[in-house]
């Protein structure tokens, strides 16, 4: 056996383990990554949130509007909606409270606050 097949075999008998570097490489990656993914996929969720609420915002306004339309009264409360069975009362996903709702036969701006305090908006 050669010089250098002596190295080679000493070398992988010795790389049975990580080093202590490269254990600090992988978790210097793992971290990189972590504080990428983890801002990202909090946005995502927050903009999902935002688009279920405007979606039942938008049903609420629609409901309202058939509503007043066959029954011909100028405004109507969510309450009222969910109380005639109208409309099925909306689970809350960011803490937005449907209960103030009054939509207006003559249009206006539906609006709900979350509990972080931003507004969601519906022009009917």
């Amino acid at each position: 056996m050669g010089f250098r097949a002596e190295i080679m075999r000493d070398m992988k008998k010795n790389r049975r383990a990580f080093s202590l570097l490269e254990f600090v490489l992988l978790a210097l990656v793992v971290c990189l990554l972590a504080a990428v993914f983890v801002p990202a996929s909090v946005a995502v969720r927050e903009k999902a949130r935002d688009e279920i609420i405007e979606r039942q915002l938008a049903t609420v306004v629609k409901k309202a509007e058939e509503y007043m339309r066959e029954r011909d009264v100028k405004s109507v409360s969510y309450k009222t909606l969910v109380d005639a069975k109208v409309l099925d009362a909306m689970q809350p996903v960011a803490g937005e409270n449907y209960e103030s709702l009054t939509i207006q036969k003559s249009g206006g701006i539906a609006v709900l606050k979350k509990s972080d305090g931003k507004e969601i908006t519906q022009t009917y």
